[in-house]
């Protein structure tokens, strides 16, 4: 969870409290205490905000428009935040080894693509026409098994 929505979230647990009913909330009153050191919001992100608190089920929401939401806060906890990942030192590489590799990739690239267009129009050579007469003929063999079914059976049972 990014630091807008944690911020959205701890707003809202403010204006919502603890008891497990909705409450109708303007945007404009969450927005104004938004704290001063955090990114600026528009509505517009606001509302993408308290969507993902609603996915992650921090938030039910019972309906909502841009200018207020009707919700309550889940006592959910929140994930502790993740620890910022320092870079890997880039190691070096030779530049002629990977020449040669992009260059055996490409070429494998150019083959298969060459060979798989051929192979493709070489297996469908009626295409659609030839799927749409087997299905029609299925359909006429299996609706005179069925047929042939109930006459049997018409003429032994009702005899």
């Amino acid at each position: 969870m990014n630091a807008e929505n944690r911020t959205v979230l701890a707003i809202l647990r403010d204006i919502t409290g603890d008891d497990d009913v909705f409450r109708v909330v303007e945007a404009d009153e969450i927005l104004a205490l938004m704290p001063e050191d955090a990114a600026p919001m528009n509505k517009q992100q606001l509302g993408v905000a308290i969507r993902e608190l609603r996915d992650t089920e921090y938030v039910k929401v019972k309906y909502f428009t841009p200018d207020e939401y009707c919700l309550k806060t889940e006592k959910k906890e929140l994930p502790p935040e993740a620890p910022a990942v320092a870079p890997e030192p880039a190691t070096p590489v030779v530049a002629e080894a990977e020449e040669k590799a992009v260059v055996a990739v490409e070429a494998a690239a150019v083959s298969r693509a060459s060979g798989r267009g051929r192979k493709a129009k070489e297996a469908r050579p009626a295409g659609r026409l030839s799927s749409l007469l087997f299905g029609m003929i299925g359909a006429m063999i299996g609706g005179g098994v069925v047929t042939a079914i109930a006459i049997i059976l018409q003429k032994f049972l009702f005899m």
